[in-house]
């Protein structure tokens, strides 16, 4: 551990950590998503991936591994700091 860090210091800055790694996961996402309705959506001269892109990108974006990851981190987040005992 760091000098002068105090386990508090680090649970907050492993916070910090994880809220920018959801951040951007979620303009991942955002992004992942566009480009699959442009493909579902658009005309197709403009399409550029392929079925077997399209079907990665549509298993990447209903994994439930990376679904269950958010989920149980943003149930936590809801459930509030727990306290810790004084001593």
């Amino acid at each position: 551990m760091l000098e002068g860090a105090t386990p508090k210091h680090v649970r907050r800055e492993v916070h910090r950590i994880v809220i920018y790694a959801l951040r951007v996961g979620a303009v991942l996402l955002g992004i992942l998503l566009t480009i699959r309705f442009w493909h579902l959506a658009g005309p197709s001269m403009c399409r550029w991936l392929s079925d077997t892109d399209i079907q990665s990108i549509d298993k990447m974006l209903f994994s439930s591994a990376f679904g269950g990851a958010v989920i149980s981190y943003i149930q936590s987040i809801l459930a509030g700091p727990k306290e810790e005992p004084r001593n």
